[in-house]
């Protein structure tokens, strides 16, 4: 859960961000979930919080490259 939900996006957003910078910009849409908000289901605490990074993560990338026209944001279906 952890791997694919913040080792994996995080590893992706290391690479695409110089490549959207070299680019002029760009477009990030990363998929959270309302059990980053809600702390999930019985049994899913992992995988609330590793939507709970995911959405903060979110945040901090999209103020880190807003200057390099860099758009990031996350859905969160329900």
């Amino acid at each position: 859960m952890l791997k694919l939900n913040v080792t994996h996006v995080a590893l992706f957003m290391r690479e695409v961000i110089p490549v959207m910078r070299q680019q002029g910009g760009g477009n990030v849409i990363n998929v959270s979930s309302i059990a980053a908000r809600n702390g999930g289901g019985a049994g899913a605490i992992i995988y609330a919080g590793a939507k709970g990074f995911i959405s903060t993560a979110t945040h901090g990338w999209a103020k880190e490259v807003a200057a390099d026209r860099i758009r990031v944001n996350a859905i969160s279906p329900a």
